[in-house]
Parts: structure tokens; C-alpha cells; sequence
């Protein structure tokens, strides 16, 4: 159970890891609109891995910043589980069907939607645990 919990951590921390990135709107319109997509689906990936957690993680102290208020036990950790799965299908959607429509939106609007994402990003904390 606990090699499958760290797993999980790993992979979280990896997808978590593409938004540590800080995109401002000059450096967002020097790109493509194929690169722009690209950081949008990283936005919206690691909104999908976060978002499940903020019940547990609003209001918890920064200094035990990246852990959850919740007590651990075999039942919490099963359930944290699946929403691990959910959120990395939810992702894997996102980036599919996403990927060939977003270029279709206006360059403007594409980088409005990454800040707005990465604004949204930041004030949601990370989870290491």
C-alpha cells in the first residue's frame, strides 16, 4: 500500500511540476498558438490534480504547506486513490479532446485563459502527500 501511495505522489508531483512555471502576458505572446495550447492543457491538467483537495488544504498553515488535513488511514488512502485515477483520466480527456479545439479560440483569449488558470493555480496549494 505504501509503494502505491508514493507512486501516486510521484506522478502527482510530476504533473503538478509543469505549472511551476510563471508565464507573463509578454512572454505568452511570443508563442504559437500550438505552444500556447500546449501551456493551456498544463494549466488545466494541474487544475484537474488540485482542485479534488482544496476542502483539505484551505486554511492549512503554510508552514506544513504540500500536506492535507485529513487523517490517514486505509480507507482515506483508498479513496485518495481514486481520485488520483480520476483526475489523471480527466486530464488524459482534457489534453485529447482539447488539444486540436483550443488552437481555434483567438491568441488573446488563449493567453487570458493562462493566466486566468495559473492565477487559479497558484492560490490552490500543492499536495506532496
Amino acid at each position: 500500500m505504501k509503494k502505491v501511495l508514493i507512486a501516486i505522489a510521484i506522478i502527482f508531483a510530476s504533473k503538478v511540476g509543469m505549472a511551476q512555471t510563471v508565464y507573463t502576458d509578454s512572454t505568452l505572446n511570443t508563442m504559437t498558438k500550438m505552444q500556447l495550447t500546449k501551456v493551456y492543457l498544463d494549466q488545466v491538467t494541474t487544475l484537474a490534480f488540485s482542485a479534488p483537495y482544496t476542502p483539505f488544504t484551505v486554511g492549512v498553515n503554510d508552514s506544513i504547506h504540500g500536506e492535507l488535513d485529513i487523517p490517514v488511514s486505509r480507507y482515506t488512502s483508498k479513496k485518495r486513490e481514486k481520485i488520483m485515477e480520476m483526475s489523471k483520466a480527466y486530464g488524459e480527456l482534457m489534453e485529447e479532446k482539447l488539444y486540436e479545439l483550443v488552437p481555434y479560440s483567438d491568441k488573446k483569449d488563449i493567453i487570458r485563459a493562462i493566466l486566468f488558470l495559473q492565477e487559479t493555480n497558484s492560490n490552490i496549494k500543492v499536495i506532496s502527500k
